[in-house]
């Protein structure tokens, strides 16, 4: 069946899944928004040569294009943008300089292209304007090649750097460049980016996204999702090629629903000529099968609700497939059974399970509160966290649950919840658990790190997106330069005190809270505004 026809039957407009790069359908993410806005901020302030790493199908070429059309908004801004890298240094100069629409001279050398860009440099320097040189697949540079973008480097005027230059490329990039003949190049390297791939909790967002681009949203198991993680590992490459084979299968098989057997029909497809897809399966079989089991037998303790797509999940458990899931989950009598007396009511599930509070004591009481405590951390895929959690609830004080949380992820208390607008957040209602202050605990993962103990000590692009958060609301009116100064630090203070946030207590988790959300609901806007023009 062609694509035409794949994408009729699921009323589609085009194939969401394309291989082809393109900048309209990009699928943006925390992590690639503070990427684009460390490398804008270090272009515009000219601070020289700048570093993109990542693994092949992360997704940075498609970075590139976003960064690519925020710089053409800036006014006096030229760029060049070089993609063919298996070339000399000779051939390397006459793409830059073709790139930027100056002649080639026929037959010119290196010292005498070198000049044709010192002197195009200048002149768009003392007019006020600026130039980049974006390279993408920069790995594939020979050492000569890359010696000359440093010399391209060197050129200055008026106390500014002429040009900035971005160098995008795989791993090995790095390990050229540390290199004892390229340490000059090294030393001169203002801001280096890895590009990871995309977060297991990303995975749906994102097939969505791409679906919903395309002119329709499909539903997606459990299951499915699970093993769409297991093969891709966020690589947005592979998730492409195998959510373009599902959608085959979809057709194929006459249905809506992009289920783990679907998934599975693809990759038998696809696994046979993609290595890599047949490493991540393989790995994920040998260290996930304890972790699968270990798994169920939680599941199976927690809520009855989870068990179906965990056992439909579980490779090779045939056995376990065919048992009766109504009757692990229900009494004679067809109603809830309680979590415990799956397992005997042994003391150590009672320990983990019942919150050990004086107003639980009947196993409904505790199973609502297992599911609050379950759907909290399913927001972030931490259910692992649910004994520390159950800890801190059992002590009434959050402290065992925060020092457990891995790295990335924020928590702050808060007496009411704000809209949700854009910010993807956690609650959970502390005060309704635990009979004490705050009413809720709150889990995201901010956009910004700003150092809460030490802002000075943050980096200039999270000083640059604070002070564009300030400056958007009206209060900081001031040149945006990613220093953390009085001007800023005035106009945080009176940012707390609009949002009733106390400014004694300095930079804290609720004030951080506020301005992600504030950056996330700018940023949504900007957005729609982009899409109704």
């Amino acid at each position: 069946m062609d694509h035409r026809a794949v994408t009729r039957y699921l009323g589609l407009e085009s194939n969401p899944f394309t291989p082809a790069t393109s900048a309209e359908v990009y699928f943006p993410t925390q992590q690639t928004q503070r990427i684009l806005h460390e490398l804008h901020f270090g272009i515009v302030s000219r601070k020289g040569f700048l570093l993109l790493l990542g693994e092949v199908g992360v997704g940075k070429t498609s970075l590139l294009l976003q960064l690519l059309g925020a710089l053409h908004q800036e006014q006096g801004l030229h760029t060049a943008w070089i993609f063919n890298t298996s070339v000399d240094r000779l051939e390397l100069l006459k793409a830059i300089v073709a790139d930027f629409g100056l002649e080639v001279p026929s037959g010119s050398s290196q010292s005498e292209l070198l000049h044709i860009l010192h002197r195009h440099f200048l002149q768009v320097n003392e007019s006020g304007g600026n130039c980049a040189i974006i390279v993408d697949e920069a790995h594939n540079l020979s050492e000569k090649a890359l010696e000359s973008l440093r010399m391209l480097s060197n050129l200055e005027g008026g106390g500014n750097k002429l040009v900035q230059i971005l160098l995008s490329g795989q791993e090995e990039l790095k390990e050229l460049l540390s290199t004892r003949r390229l340490r000059q190049l090294q030393s001169r390297i203002y801001l280096q980016c890895t590009l990871q791939p995309l977060a297991r909790g990303e995975i749906h967002a994102y097939c969505s996204f791409k679906l919903s681009r395309a002119g329709a949203q499909l539903p997606f198991t459990w299951g499915a999702i699970r093993l769409l993680w297991r093969a891709s590992r966020g690589n947005t490459r592979l998730l492409d090629l195998i959510m373009d084979r599902a959608l085959h299968a979809m057709a194929a098989h006459e249905t809506h629903t992009v289920s783990r057997a679907i998934v599975r029909s693809a990759l038998r497809e696809i696994a046979p000529q993609q290595r890599l897809v047949r490493q991540n399966l393989g790995l994920s079989r040998k260290r996930g099968a304890g972790a699968a089991l270990a798994a169920a037998t939680l599941l199976l303790l927690l809520a009855g609700t989870y068990l179906p797509g965990l056992i439909n999940s579980l490779p090779g458990n045939n056995a376990l497939r065919s048992l009766d899931i109504s009757a692990l989950t229900s009494d004679s009598k067809g109603s809830p059974r309680d979590p415990e007396a799956a397992q005997g009511e042994s003391p150590q599930v009672r320990k983990r399970i019942d919150p050990g509070r004086a107003n639980a004591t009947n196993a409904h009481s505790r199973a609502n509160s297992t599911r609050k405590l379950l759907s909290f951390l399913n927001r972030f895929h931490i259910p692992d966290k649910l004994t520390d959690l159950q800890e801190s609830i059992d002590r009434g004080e959050i402290g065992p649950f925060l020092r457990s949380l891995p790295s990335g992820l924020r928590l702050a208390g808060l007496d009411e919840l704000p809209e949700d607008s854009g910010l993807r957040f956690s609650a959970l209602p502390w005060r309704e658990l635990t009979g004490q202050g705050p009413e809720w605990y709150v889990l995201w993962d901010p956009v910004l790190e700003l150092k809460l103990d030490q802002p000075r000590a943050s980096s200039s692009s999270d000083i640059v997106i604070l002070q564009t958060i300030l400056r958007e609301k009206g209060l900081y009116t001031y040149r945006v330069d990613g220093k953390y100064g009085p001007r800023t630090r005035k106009a945080l203070v009176e940012y707390q005190k609009t949002h009733q946030l106390d400014p004694a207590r300095g930079l804290n988790e609720r004030t951080l809270f506020f301005l992600c959300r504030d950056f996330r609901s700018n940023s949504s806007a900007s957005r729609e505004k982009e899409l109704t023009h």
